[in-house]
């Protein structure tokens, strides 16, 4: 299996379990691929995956994450949506922030308009 870096391959031996070595062979047969390049698909889409999971954590830049593809920052939004990474905060963490600290942001932007409208 080659891995792609850029436009340099690398010859990397890699063991394949039974099950997915045969997963990909029935792909292959239905949709024409060879079994290379099923396989490197299926890598990619890991990759692209997991790696998305760790910046949705923060335990990993966009920038960062974007480098080590090999892409853009205009292919990162589209990847975000094909995979379903949310990033930002939960709904279960909004709700929280809301409960425990809605009246003294709410204190604190009604102290700043008061500001704003004395000067």
């Amino acid at each position: 299996m080659t891995s792609g870096t850029g436009n340099k391959d690398q010859e990397l031996s890699l063991p394949v379990s039974e099950h997915l070595l045969r997963s990909a062979e029935l792909c292959c047969e239905l949709i024409g691929m060879d079994i290379s390049t099923m396989l490197h698909r299926w890598l990619q889409a890991g990759a692209e995956r997991e790696m998305l999971k760790l910046v949705s954590d923060g335990e990993l830049s966009t920038g960062k994450f974007v480098e080590l593809l090999g892409i853009t920052y205009h292919d990162y939004h589209p990847l975000r949506q094909k995979y379903g990474i949310a990033l930002g905060s939960s709904e279960e963490e909004l709700e929280y922030v809301n409960r425990e600290h809605a009246e003294a942001v709410g204190a604190i932007l009604k102290d700043s308009l008061r500001s704003q409208q004395e000067q």
